[in-house]
């Protein structure tokens, strides 16, 4: 039998239980429903970007949003990320896209692409920063400390990674035949 104070120990850890449980509960919903937010953003995204493709089909990647830009012209342009809500930050991101663009080599797109293909290789599993620039330099890649983690966060704001903790993972867009990619007909449906 316990006494009194032991009781109302019980007590209180059984009520601080029983909270942590449901914020632990709310959390999860709330992951699952940002990952799905994610998705469906990722696929909406996917279709937008072939569907501006076929109008340009021969660009991609800086110059695509160039022809973008010099088919709407300025004005338009920059009022289509008014739109979208990304009015507020516009002058620093197009600063920090040509600082990018400029500072870009061959080598670091080759990185970019290496460090994509060994998160997909990784898959559902994840893997970590450190486990792919040790993979890198095994390879003979010579690169700054920071490269794997700088192109791990740009591949997360393309919609192409996403982070858990230390653990990085590849996001796929997926293809089991409801969410293929659709005619650009149909985009505009």
């Amino acid at each position: 039998m316990l006494e009194d104070y032991e009781t109302d120990a019980v007590f209180a850890l059984m009520v601080r239980v029983l909270k942590e449980h449901k914020r632990r509960d709310e959390a999860q919903k709330a992951l699952e429903e940002a990952q799905k937010t994610i998705s469906e953003a990722n696929i909406a995204w996917v279709k937008g970007m072939e569907a501006i493709k076929f109008f340009c089909p021969e660009k991609e990647g800086a110059d695509l949003w160039k022809e973008v830009a010099k088919a709407l012209g300025n004005e338009r342009y920059v009022e289509a990320f008014h739109l979208a809500g990304m009015g507020e930050d516009l002058e620093e991101r197009v600063r920090q896209r040509a600082l990018d663009n400029t500072q870009m080599s061959d080598a670091d797109a080759n990185i970019k692409d290496r460090v994509l293909e060994l998160l997909r290789k990784a898959g559902s599993e994840g893997t970590t920063a450190r486990t792919i620039i040790d993979e890198l330099r095994s390879e003979g890649v010579e690169m700054h400390d920071k490269t794997v983690g700088m192109t791990l966060y740009r591949l997360s704001q393309d919609g192409q990674s996403r982070r858990q903790g230390r653990m990085w993972y590849p996001i796929e867009i997926p293809t089991d035949g409801k969410d293929d990619l659709p005619s650009v007909a149909d985009v505009f449906e």
